[in-house]
């Protein structure tokens, strides 16, 4: 994972905090609360390379469920785009990605 770091790739296993996963929780539980009539929000986290100015996927995640939270939208899943380039490499050949 440091050499991933290093070479500017993003690991997200590695980078939640307990603290983070403790905030994430959190907020899933909030999102059970909703009404089942609730407005639905799908997310989306990218980052092509970590450096020290950019924001990391775990803060952009967390930072954007509780956007939802405050507008009462219930959450169904996170699309993430780490560590690939948005203008070198197209949508379609991208690798797929899992929702949280």
């Amino acid at each position: 994972t440091r050499a991933a770091t290093e070479r500017g790739q993003y690991s997200v296993d590695v980078e939640w905090s307990e603290a983070d996963l403790a905030l994430l929780e959190e907020q899933k539980k909030t999102d059970a609360r909703l009404p089942d009539d609730a407005p639905r929000a799908l997310l989306s986290v990218r980052l092509s390379v970590l450096t020290d100015d950019t924001t990391s996927p775990v803060r952009q995640e967390l930072d954007l469920r509780l956007l939802a939270r405050e507008r009462g939208y219930r959450v169904v899943g996170v699309a993430s785009d780490l560590n690939v380039s948005a203008t070198k490499v197209p949508p379609w050949k991208r690798r797929s990605s899992g929702t949280g």
